[in-house]
């Protein structure tokens, strides 16, 4: 079976959903790639892929807005460049991880997957994990510096973000156009990186809205509104391109059997963007407005959603029309040994994190400035 019979596999699975249910779409699904949905080769992808999306997930959204105060270092007065970081030391802990454990579930459970992309996106991943290292170094060192060199590990945090940020760009503009470009793409990868830079802006700026008063409450609110469009217009941009270069892509946002789906999505989306523009620009207007949690929880939820149609578009590739979840897997006893260690550290690391998350939940607004 080749990759257009999986591609529309997922499609015929949804017949089967609306009729009875997801365990009909599993079959389905599992029919497609010649496996029982019982065999442990057909679910163990499955669930490792899921957990794959869900670190993706926790480095857009948790270590995004991490970024974001970094990319925003330069345009901060100096007195509050190191307050704004003293408020990100209950999330660094937890923070710092995503990264590496989305690199290393990935590479262990989809060898097959890792290598093209890794080959194909050198620079994009190297950047990515050059500016999470710097930002973590920075953190640690800042921490132990005096007064005076405090501002220097300041400026380094934020260069360790610029290159995160850039490789994340990077990598979702190839990962949506293909390793094959010409000068025209350009614009492309440009309009995306700074979609990718305005996006972890917003994240930023909603977040110190959750703790701030006065001059930074006004800042975060007046760079927010200014960055937010960018984010949507990035947005477009992505599901133009996947549409208007892959078939299927179309097809399955399109097809009437399905239309529902895309059509949810984009008002949720919608939604999302005109109220979070206007509860920003009421901040904007009047720093004394009573929103403090609310325009972060938004901007989370349009980077789920984000995330959520990209992986819809895909699935089931990992590398589109070449490489399925079950083709990029390793092998039965790899599979095995991979998803003993996640039973035993999944729980763990959970703990912590949630503990080390708790810490910012509990976080009361203050005047930082």
């Amino acid at each position: 079976m080749d990759a257009s019979d999986l591609s529309g596999a997922g499609l015929r699975g949804g017949d089967g959903a609306q009729a009875k249910g997801g365990a009909l779409m599993i079959e389905s699904l599992s029919a497609s790639t010649g496996l029982l949905a019982s065999d442990p080769m057909f679910w163990m992808p499955l669930a490792l892929y899921v957990l794959v999306l869900f670190l993706l997930a926790g480095l857009v959204v948790l270590d995004g807005f991490d970024m974001g105060c970094g990319l925003l270092m330069p345009w901060i007065k100096p007195v509050a460049r190191s307050r704004v970081l003293d408020a990100l030391t209950a999330w660094r802990g937890a923070n710092e991880s995503w990264v590496l454990l989305l690199f290393a579930v990935f590479m262990s459970a989809f060898p097959i997957g890792w290598e093209p992309m890794l080959s194909e996106m050198f620079v994009p991943v190297m950047l990515l994990v050059t500016g999470s290292a710097l930002r973590s170094l920075a953190f640690e060192f800042r921490a132990r510096a005096s007064m005076g060199q405090q501002e220097f590990w300041n400026m380094l945090f934020s260069f360790g973000a610029h290159c995160s940020v850039a490789g994340l760009g990077l990598w979702l503009a190839k990962y949506v156009n293909g390793p094959d470009q010409d000068m025209s793409d350009w614009a492309f990868v440009v309009l995306v990186v700074i979609a990718v830079a305005a996006n972890a802006i917003v994240l930023a700026t909603s977040w110190m809205l959750t703790w701030s008063n006065g001059v930074i409450r006004h800042f975060s609110a007046r760079v927010g509104v200014a960055t937010v469009r960018w984010v949507a217009a990035g947005m477009v941009a992505v599901s133009l391109v996947l549409a208007l270069t892959n078939p299927a892509i179309y097809y399955r946002w399109t097809h009437v059997e399905t239309l529902h789906i895309a059509s949810v999505a984009w008002v949720l989306m919608l939604t999302g963007f005109v109220v979070l523009d206007r509860q920003l620009r009421g901040v904007a207007t009047s720093p004394q407005a009573k929103i403090w949690w609310s325009p972060l929880v938004i901007a989370a939820c349009l980077n789920l959603l984000m995330l959520g149609g990209l992986a819809y578009s895909y699935f089931p590739f990992l590398v589109l029309d070449n490489l399925t979840v079950w083709d990029a897997a390793a092998s039965r006893e790899s599979l095995r040994w991979v998803m003993a260690g996640v039973v035993v550290c999944a729980p763990i690391l959970l703990v912590f994190n949630v503990l080390g998350y708790w810490r910012l939940f509990r976080f009361k607004p203050v005047r930082f400035d």
